[in-house]
């Protein structure tokens, strides 16, 4: 008996797609090289990826509202305490 070969271009580990499978695989391919054209997954060009940067360096060189607030305190701490001091003072002079 002989026997018939048949000869396929395709590889042997890409699977058939129909339409629907093709088209999808399309928009997602697009969807990705659109992806590819962003700076850090997000940016439009390098201009606004430098300005967000530089934005954040200004906020993390500014100091925190917590720690201002904190400040306060310890000033105001302070000069109820010099005032005691002062009214002990005066009573014991």
């Amino acid at each position: 008996m002989s026997e018939t070969l048949t000869l396929n271009d395709a590889p042997a580990d890409q699977p058939e797609l129909n339409a629907d499978e093709q088209e999808s695989l399309a928009v997602a391919e697009a969807n990705e090289g659109e992806q590819q054209q962003l700076f850090a997954g997000k940016f439009q060009d390098t201009k606004s990826l430098e300005q967000a940067y530089l934005e954040l360096q200004k906020k993390l060189g500014e100091p925190r509202e917590e720690e201002q607030g904190s400040e306060e305190v310890v000033e105001e701490e302070e000069t109820e305490v010099e005032e005691e001091a002062e009214e002990i003072e005066e009573t014991v002079s």
